[in-house]
């Protein structure tokens, strides 16, 4: 469901001093909803004795229903150098959904966060791949490759045989 600027989902508003809520129907956000009518139940009614517990449902509730369709996912990212780190992150972060993108020079590993409802870990290799850097998913243009300075250049020949995906074949 996209939101008013049609941009992303819809989000529910509560003013619960104008004792008031607005729902654009999102399934992934109708339980928050219902328990915000619920709170307004109990602030209307005068009944303001909230228990710990309570509160402490909601609160849990309500962060599970925000992060429903955030996933972190690491794997293995050829590259040498500071400037590799920059273009590997940036390729990541460039895809819609990515939140974070973080590549350790030493392990080589990338570790992307991402909302899987807007994108994939495919979608995100295919991006660093496409800035010139090897994934288990992707392998980057040998053309695309050539063009990285120096520093970046890596050993290609174990990334060819280690490719998991569906390089060298069709169907």
């Amino acid at each position: 469901m996209k939101n008013r600027s049609g941009k992303g989902k819809a989000l529910n508003h509560v003013n619960i001093f104008k004792n008031n809520i607005t729902h654009e129907a999102d399934p992934s956000l109708i339980f928050v909803t219902v328990i915000n009518k619920y709170i307004l139940q109990i602030i209307n009614s005068g009944v303001m004795k909230i228990k710990i517990p309570g509160i402490f449902v909601f609160l849990l509730t309500a962060t599970t229903a925000a992060f429903a369709g955030e996933k972190t996912e690491k794997f293995e990212v050829k590259g040498n150098c500071g400037m590799c780190e920059k273009t590997i992150e940036k390729a990541a972060s460039s895809v819609d959904g990515v939140a974070t993108a973080d590549w350790n020079k030493e392990t080589k590993q990338m570790e992307v966060v991402f909302n899987d409802e807007k994108t994939s870990v495919d979608k995100v290799q295919k991006a660093i791949a496409e800035a010139g850097y090897d994934t288990p998913m992707h392998k980057a243009k040998d053309e695309v490759y050539n063009k990285l300075p120096g520093c970046c250049q890596y050993d290609r020949t174990n990334a060819q045989s280690e490719m998991k995906g569906h390089e060298g074949h069709t169907h």
